[in-house]
C-alpha cells in the first residue's frame, strides 16, 4: 500500500506552504516586495533569482538547497528561506549554524583561487519562521546580515 501525501486545494494553501513561497518569490516585483519587508528598507532592481538552488562543493561534503537565491544591480546577494517549525523550537533546528553554513556556501562561488575577501559581496541571509504553536499559526523573521564592504 503507497502512503498517499496530504494535498491541499490551491485556495488552502499559505505563504508559508513550499509550493506558494516558490511562486510568490519567483515573480521579480513579488520577490523584491517581500525582501524589502523582511528587511525594512529598499533594495536594487534584482538582476537574477532562482529558487532551490542547489549548492555542492564536494563528493562526501554536505550540500545546501537556498529557497530563494537574488543578486541586485548593486551586487548584494538575498538568500530568504521559509522555515516550518513544526511545534519545535529554533534550537532544535539549528537555524543560527545553518544560516552561518549556507552564508559560507554562498561565500565560496565568489571567491576564486588567488582572490582577494574584499571581492566578496554583501550578503543578506533572511529566514522567515512558520511556527505552530497552540494560539494559531506566526510568521516571525530571524535575520543574519553580513557586510563585506572594500573598506576592510
Amino acid at each position: 500500500m503507497s502512503e498517499q501525501r496530504n494535498k491541499k486545494e490551491f485556495e488552502e494553501l499559505g505563504f508559508s506552504d513550499d509550493f506558494m513561497f516558490r511562486k510568490v518569490m519567483e515573480d521579480p516585483i513579488l520577490c523584491r516586495d517581500v525582501i524589502e519587508c523582511l528587511l525594512q528598507h529598499p533594495v536594487g532592481t534584482l538582476t537574477e533569482g532562482q529558487t532551490e538552488r542547489e549548492l555542492k562543493y564536494t563528493s562526501d561534503g554536505k550540500p545546501i538547497r537556498l529557497d530563494v537565491y537574488n543578486e541586485d544591480d548593486t551586487g548584494t546577494v538575498y538568500d530568504t528561506e521559509m522555515e516550518n517549525l513544526d511545534h519545535k523550537s529554533v534550537e532544535y533546528h539549528q537555524l543560527p549554524r545553518r544560516s552561518r553554513f549556507y552564508q559560507s556556501s554562498i561565500d565560496i562561488d565568489f571567491l576564486k583561487k588567488g582572490g582577494y575577501y574584499k571581492n566578496l559581496p554583501v550578503t543578506i541571509h533572511s529566514r522567515i519562521a512558520h511556527l505552530l504553536r497552540d494560539y494559531g499559526p506566526q510568521l516571525r523573521r530571524f535575520q543574519g546580515n553580513r557586510a563585506l564592504r572594500n573598506k576592510l
